[in-house]
């Protein structure tokens, strides 16, 4: 509690304080003094305003505004006058804290103890000018002195009224609770808050709001508003907790009970769930009715007429409702009385033609199959696709076309074509099941092995194809196409290939399996040269001449020749220049000379001339060594030949070329 007493009156003996401690001067001012007015002062601020002393003494700081044309003398004082006559705080001297003697700003502090009395204190202030005018003790100001006086009471209830509107009767809608009180406390009530609890579920709340008296004591009033759907039975209003302002607290307190009621049950919205169409189950769901523990009764119509027998809460559609109206009548119960909610749905029609689908093309990977739907009535019917693997949904094959991969080997393929139309039941009609060729599980490339020139045999390798057993058939091409007649595993190259690309498909068959063709890498076949003249032999067919070999003009071009020299058809080694020095060896020998044509891209050819006979060797050529080269030995030679007889030794064979020996010599 705070002490507060006012007074309006200034203690005499204030007075006396101020003149005893000289700060009122003895005597009038001096007649010959032009200035004959007392100091002027105004209050600036009073600090605090109210001072607390509960825990200690404070302290109070007064700034004041004195002004005298003649000046202050000495310091301004100030003192609190209490609440009673003989109080008196100070005084104190104010100390010039800016301006100057003649107009300044004053400040005082003044303690006030723990002990002081309690209210209203007048601030005086008392002064005098240089020439002794004084302004006698004046107030200009209060300060307020306050003690708490603890209070631990909390707020006392008395008087609680509960009452409810519309007599409790929850069906006709929200239900008001009211609830008055009345709560005492000196220190000021909290704003209280009442609680209605029912006997099950959530309580409501609200903050009361004071109707008549103050804080300290007067009436509260909460109003509570519960809505339909709300439980019946008893509600209990409590007041949890009355504070007062200090913080005292009570505990929870309850005001009184009112009873909330259904006069007769509150039809929740019926709704039937399922699909309306033959053959389904429908749901009739009776919605969230008022109170609870209500019973249901459930009777199904078509088109308005009861449906015999269908009198629970579950109904499955027959042909003969297809295209009407079902509807289903929920009658709830409770304490006696009935109400009674409805719900409806119409029925989707029957299409009346739904053709099974059929699927053309061939089952196997990398075909396509297409489904025919046939005609579906009545026109118009959306169709829509979807092909199965072995029953379950292909992702993404919901075209009218499908191409089988890898996957649907040896899987059964079907179909499946839905019919819809608004207003009619969808209808799904499912194919034949086509039964997709298996994949072998090995199927090599084959290889080819023979050299590629016209000519020779070429053999295909077909590898190991599995599972077995596998049948394979063989076609041999020629740059991409059959080759007519060439099925078997080898093939004999002809002047047809030259020049071509020579491959061969190996395709392999088997029941039940995807028939499967693989090609060899293609075989580059040798071109063949255009011209391959027969070589000739031309020189003297006699022992220690030359012969030469005359290949002719292969063709085309750029064909690279090499030889070869036989001996009665054996190859004389060493002998593979285009001349060739017949020996003494040769001699009634047949020499003959192979030639041989190559270039790349292009198979090579070997020609052999026609052999020519060596003759029987002839006496040396002698007595050479009087001659150091042939020339000279041969002009000497054709000079006196023949008419000097010794020009024989040096022509021994008798070939008219004599010293056949010598350097130089022919």
């Amino acid at each position: 509690m705070v002490e507060h007493r006012s007074r309006a009156w200034l203690t005499p003996a204030l007075a006396v304080v101020l003149v005893l401690v000289g700060l009122v001067p003895a005597g009038a001012a001096r007649a010959d003094e032009p200035d004959v007015d007392p100091p002027v002062v105004a209050l600036v601020d009073v600090a605090p305003a109210v001072v607390d002393v509960t825990e200690g003494p404070g302290t109070v700081e007064v700034t004041l505004q004195v002004a005298d044309a003649s000046g202050v003398a000495g310091p301004v004082q100030v003192a609190l006058a209490g609440p009673s006559q003989d109080a008196v705080l100070g005084p104190v001297d104010a100390v010039l804290a800016a301006g100057s003697a003649t107009d300044g700003t004053h400040v005082a502090e003044v303690v006030v103890p723990q002990d002081a009395a309690v209210g209203s204190w007048d601030v005086v202030v008392t002064a005098a000018d240089v020439l002794g005018t004084t302004l006698p003790a004046s107030t200009v100001g209060a300060v307020d002195v306050v003690r708490v006086v603890p209070d631990v009471q909390a707020p006392v209830l008395s008087g609680p009224v509960v009452t409810a509107s519309a007599g409790g009767d929850l069906r006709l809608g929200t239900v008001t609770v009211t609830a008055s009180f009345v709560l005492h406390d000196p220190a000021g009530v909290d704003v209280p808050t009442v609680r209605l609890t029912p006997p099950t579920g959530d309580p409501v709340e609200a903050q009361a709001s004071l109707t008549s008296g103050d804080v300290q004591e007067g009436t509260w009033t909460a109003a509570l508003a519960v809505p339909r759907g709300a439980a019946a039975g008893t509600w209990t209003a409590r007041l949890p907790a009355p504070a007062d302002l200090l913080g005292n607290v009570a505990p929870e307190q309850t005001l009184g009970t009112v009873t909330l009621r259904y006069s007769t049950p509150v039809p929740g919205a019926p709704t039937i769930t399922g699909t309306a169409r033959v053959g389904s189950t429908l749901t009739a769901v009776p919605g969230s009715w008022l109170p609870g523990g209500v019973t249901f009764a459930y009777r199904w119509l078509r088109d308005g007429k009861a449906i015999a027998g269908a009198t629970g809460p579950t109904y499955k559609v027959v042909t003969a409702d297809a295209g009407r109206t079902l509807k289903v009548e929920v009658r709830g119960t409770a304490a006696g009385a009935t109400s009674v909610a409805s719900a409806t749905r119409s029925v989707e029609r029957l299409l009346t033609a739904t053709p099974v689908p059929t699927v053309s093309g061939t089952a196997r990977v990398g075909s396509t199959l297409t489904a025919t739907a046939g005609s579906w009535k009545p026109a118009p019917v959306t169709l829509a696709y979807q092909w199965r693997r072995d029953g379950a949904a292909i992702p993404g094959a919901t075209a009218r076309t499908y191409r089988l991969v890898t996957a649907d080997a040896g899987a059964v393929i079907t179909v499946q074509v839905r019919g819809s139309r608004t207003g009619y039941t969808p209808v799904a009609r499912t194919s034949a099941a086509r039964r997709a060729e298996r994949l072998l599980t090995a199927t090599p490339v084959p290889t080819i092995s023979g050299a590629g020139r016209v000519g020779s045999r070429l053999t295909a390798s077909a590898g190991a194809w599995r599972p077995s057993p596998v049948t394979l058939t063989y076609q041999w091409r020629r740059n991409g196409a059959a080759i007519a007649g060439a099925t078997s595993r080898t093939y004999v190259l002809t002047k047809a290939d030259a020049g071509a690309s020579v491959t061969v498909s190996v395709r392999g068959t088997r029941s039940g399996y995807t028939p499967v063709a693989r090609t060899s890498a293609g075989r580059s076949v040798d071109r063949l040269l255009t011209a391959t003249p027969t070589p000739k032999i031309t020189g003297t067919r006699l022992p220690g001449k030359v012969l030469t070999a005359a290949p002719g003009a292969w063709k085309p071009s750029s064909v690279a020749l090499s030889y070869q020299w036989r001996r009665n058809g054996a190859a004389i080694s060493g002998a593979t220049g285009r001349t060739y020095t017949v020996r003494t060896a040769d001699a009634g020998a047949a020499i003959s000379v192979v030639v041989t044509g190559r270039r790349a891209g292009y198979t090579t050819v070997a020609r052999a001339s026609a052999a020519v006979r060596i003759g029987p060797a002839r006496p040396a050529d002698k007595d050479c060594a009087d001659f150091s080269t042939w020339s000279a030995a041969q002009a000497w030679f054709l000079k006196y030949f023949p008419h000097y007889g010794d020009v024989a030794r040096l022509d021994g064979d008798n070939d008219r070329i004599a010293c056949e020996s010598l350097p130089g010599a022919p």
